[in-house]
């Protein structure tokens, strides 16, 4: 509590009414502020990323390491478009290997 409010209030960086320590870049991970009960609001925009959990500390489902770019809908296909049913399709030309890397 604060003294300086006769221990009415929580000290700066506490809340709720037992005043826990909420910090956005230790207690959030630095993806997101703390609410007035002292759990953790996580970013969720396209600039500072769309994080979930606790902590702030994981992707919000469906977005790619980062947290800013979301998965497709669909998965592309090897010829570049996307197939509902995920059949075989053939690598495009200069493609090689199992994985494609996002750049």
């Amino acid at each position: 509590y604060d003294r300086a409010s006769n221990c009415t209030t929580c000290a700066r960086n506490h809340y709720g009414p037992s005043c826990t320590l909420c910090t956005r870049s230790e207690t959030c991970g630095g993806h997101g502020s703390c609410s007035n009960t002292g759990g953790c609001v996580c970013d969720s925009d396209a600039t500072l990323g769309f994080w979930s959990g606790a902590a702030c500390d994981r992707c919000a489902d469906g977005y790619l390491p980062g947290c800013v770019v979301a998965w497709p809908t669909l998965p592309p296909r090897c010829d570049g478009r996307t197939d509902p049913a995920w059949t075989s399709a053939r690598w495009r030309d200069g493609f090689v290997g199992l994985t494609l890397t996002l750049s």
